[in-house]
């Protein structure tokens, strides 16, 4: 049991350093075809994808940008959801029911629009088709990227996370970076674990007193 014990606390600083497991393919849109290997694009190019690896869209497509517009938050490439018009980014995966994941992504007006319509940067996000929030932007001369933070709850089936172009369908809309969905930081765990064998402990020394 000591040794049990003695592992277990041993492993807490490992499991308090490990980053979370993002659970999306292909979060920072860097591969963009099916072919083995990460296949991007060239920089200064933009191309536009009815389908990504783990991502899918409408007819109108999801545009991937490399330099152009902008800079990626992570990597080389990040993509817009206004592409002929207003498009969307959909991505299905399994989950564990009455579980809670942490969504995160990046976003940022696109640079130059600040002269068109006061909305044309707008996305939403939906999980199973419910509207997590409408995110806006103010656009400048370069991307200010901002994070993005909502908790969800998985279902047990197949879930679905997708991201809407919501502003004037102009061809000219908000960028889209980096996006992850993970269960809680693994240092939570840690110190939960830490605190049931600080407390296992105690009720053995009060056992071996008695």
């Amino acid at each position: 049991m000591r040794k049990l014990l003695l592992s277990a606390v041993l492993s807490l600083p490992l499991l308090a350093s490990a980053g979370p497991v993002n659970l999306l393919i292909n979060g920072s849109f860097e591969d963009t075809s099916a072919q083995a290997g990460i296949q991007g694009i060239a920089s200064g190019t933009w191309q536009n994808f009815l389908s990504l690896p783990g991502w899918t869209s409408n007819a109108n497509g999801i545009e991937v940008r490399h330099n152009v517009s902008g800079t990626a938050q992570d990597g080389n490439n990040f993509v817009e959801l206004d592409t002929t018009r207003n498009s969307v980014a959909m991505q299905s995966l399994s989950t564990i029911a009455g579980a809670m994941y942490d969504l995160s992504f990046y976003f940022a007006a696109r640079p130059g629009t600040g002269g068109m319509a006061s909305d044309t940067n707008n996305i939403s996000v939906f999980w199973n088709g419910v509207e997590l929030g409408l995110i806006t932007g103010v656009s400048a001369n370069k991307h200010n990227w901002l994070r993005y933070n909502f908790s969800v709850l998985g279902t047990g089936g197949n879930d679905s996370l997708e991201f809407r172009a919501a502003g004037t369908s102009d061809s000219y809309g908000g960028s889209l970076d980096n996006v992850s969905l993970a269960v809680p930081e693994p240092g939570s765990i840690a110190l939960v674990l830490g605190g049931l064998l600080a407390a296992g402990a105690a009720r053995r020394r009060q056992a071996r007193k008695a």
